[in-house]
């Protein structure tokens, strides 16, 4: 259902629909929409396992999962902020 929907959107470009379409398991798979041109990611790590930082200029944010719960961060911070305050999470 979450591809169906996703790829009912209007404007989903060809390469975005493969991607889409790769996702095999969407129970094991986040997919976090980042408008090409608005901001950067990069993978990090923090508290132990892969994330991902979004930095968009005036805000950014981190997301991750651990143990089965997704968490995020984010906010007009700066990467090293949001980088610092999901390090400081238990």
């Amino acid at each position: 259902q979450l591809e169906n929907y996703l790829l009912s959107q209007p404007g989903v470009p060809p390469n975005l629909t493969a991607q889409i379409r790769a996702i095999k398991d969407p129970s094991t798979t986040l997919p976090i929409p980042i408008p090409a041109g608005f901001a950067t990611t990069k993978s990090i790590t923090t508290n132990g396992v892969q994330g991902l930082l979004v930095d968009a200029g005036l805000a950014s944010g981190v997301v991750w999962e651990k143990d089965g719960v997704i968490y995020a961060v984010g906010g007009q911070l700066t990467p090293d902020q949001v980088i610092a305050l999901a390090s400081s999470l238990h």
